[in-house]
């Protein structure tokens, strides 16, 4: 009996050691993945650099390299009336959906005003076919002193902006002179811009200058009041998508996903 019990003690206390080392080997496995380093990248079993060494870059046709046609707007063009509750976009912490708030909003003279709680959004359409400008209130992306242009918009990819008055003819119509890509202004003066000529969504520029390009932009635009669980790219590109609940901006204007039809009133 005394054996069986060295044995089973034994067994217990190699089992606890185990599973202590398997727990600090799995705590030291997650940890590293904060810090993960990329050694190589394969592709049908060769490395990508491999597969890759030595070829020249295709020719971007013409046509996707002046991909933006629009008139330039004026702030006139982006001016919203309001008489009443208006219609309000009101992100979601952490989400890309979207909450429809119908709710009293800032004014001056008859007009929305955007202030830190809401802002003004804009939908420009980029392609040359209708020219159509829709505005609306965009509560909780939380951007002041500036604005931010893309047409970076799924999945039509028309311009979208977000900002104050001020700026965001500015920011929009930069745009269109660099070809599409992203736009950051404030106090009237272009802060920074990453042009994406290629169908307004790529670029022919080397990784490291789009990821250096991005970062300044994003910092600087993380500056201006949009809270940390918003991403001033990411969740602005997404509102204008038609079919993530539950309302969304298009060119034609706001759209009710849940009704699946446009806003009327």
């Amino acid at each position: 009996e005394l054996e069986s019990t060295i044995v089973i003690l034994a067994v217990i206390t190699m089992n606890a050691i185990l599973g202590t080392v398997q727990t600090v080997k799995a705590t030291a496995s997650l940890d590293s993945l904060k810090q993960m380093t990329v050694r190589a990248v394969y592709k049908d079993g060769r490395p990508v650099e491999e597969r890759f060494a030595g070829l020249a870059a295709a020719p971007v046709p013409d046509a996707l390299l002046h991909s933006v046609h629009f008139e330039n707007v004026a702030p006139a063009d982006l001016a919203l009336p309001v008489a009443g509750p208006a219609h309000v976009i009101e992100m979601v912490p952490y989400q890309i959906v979207t909450r429809h708030a119908v709710e009293e909003v800032p004014s001056e003279n008859g007009f929305f005003r955007p202030n830190a709680v809401y802002t003004k959004l804009c939908v420009v359409e980029r392609h040359g076919k209708n020219g159509g400008v829709a505005v609306c209130p965009l509560k909780g992306y939380g951007i002041t002193g500036g604005a931010i242009a893309t047409s970076v918009a799924h999945d039509s990819h028309n311009v979208i902006a977000a900002g104050d008055d001020a700026d965001l003819a500015l920011a929009i119509n930069h745009l269109k002179e660099i070809g599409g890509g992203y736009v950051l202004a404030g106090g009237g003066k272009i802060l920074g811009a990453l042009p994406l000529r290629v169908g307004g969504l790529m670029s022919t520029a080397p990784w490291e200058e789009i990821q250096a390009g991005a970062g300044a932009i994003l910092e600087r635009a993380k500056a201006m009041g949009i809270p940390y669980h918003v991403d001033p790219f990411t969740s602005l590109s997404f509102l204008a998508l038609p079919v993530i609940p539950e309302l969304r901006l298009t060119d034609r204007g706001l759209f009710d996903v849940t009704a699946f039809s446009l806003v009327k009133d």
